[in-house]
C-alpha cells in the first residue's frame, strides 16, 4: 500500500486592502490610556505577512453588503449612530478628532451590591473604552463585509474554513 502526501488546500482569507489611515491614538485599559493595538503599521504588517506566504493562502475578496447583517447583530439606532458619529468626524474642523462614546443605558434602579445574575451586567458597563473616530464606522463595515462574506461562502459551497 502507498501512502501519498496529500496536496493540502490553501486557507481561504477574506482580504481587502487595509485602510491604514485607521489608526486610534490611545484605549483605555483598566483606566489607563495606553496605545492602541490597531494601527497602520499593524495592518501593514498583517498585509506583508499574507502575501509573503501566498501559497498558503487563497485571497477572496468580500462581496456582500455588511449593513442587512450588521442590522440583525446590533440595534439599527446603533449602527445609525455609528456611522453618523463617523460621518460628523469628518466633517470636523478638527484634525484626526475622536472621541470614547458611552454606549450602553446605565439603569440606576439597581444596586451593584444586589445583583444575583448576569442578566444585570450590562447595566453596569459605562463605555467601551475604545475611541470612535472619523473611519471607525468605514472599518468595522469592513471588517464585517469580510466575516458575512466568508460565512456566506462557507455555507454555499460546503467547506469548512480553518
Amino acid at each position: 500500500m502507498t501512502t501519498g502526501t496529500k496536496a493540502k488546500k490553501p486557507i481561504r482569507t477574506f482580504y481587502q486592502e487595509p485602510t491604514k489611515s485607521y489608526s486610534p491614538p490611545k484605549e483605555y485599559n483598566f483606566g489607563e490610556l495606553i496605545p492602541h493595538a490597531d494601527s497602520g503599521s499593524r495592518a501593514s504588517l498583517i498585509e506583508s505577512l499574507i502575501k509573503e506566504h501566498s501559497s498558503t493562502y487563497e485571497l477572496m475578496e468580500p462581496h456582500l453588503d455588511p449593513l442587512p447583517y450588521l442590522n440583525k447583530v446590533h440595534a439599527p439606532e446603533y449602527v445609525e449612530a455609528l456611522e453618523a458619529c463617523s460621518k460628523k468626524l469628518q466633517e470636523s474642523e478638527e484634525s484626526n478628532a475622536w472621541f470614547f462614546p458611552s454606549v450602553f443605558r446605565v439603569n440606576q434602579e439597581f444596586n451593584r451590591q444586589h445583583v444575583q445574575s448576569n442578566k444585570h451586567v450590562g447595566y453596569y458597563a459605562f463605555d467601551t473604552f475604545t475611541p470612535v473616530g472619523e473611519e471607525t464606522f468605514n472599518q468595522a463595515s469592513r471588517s464585517a463585509q469580510s466575516a458575512v462574506s466568508a460565512m456566506d461562502w462557507m455555507l454555499n459551497n460546503n467547506e469548512r474554513f480553518a
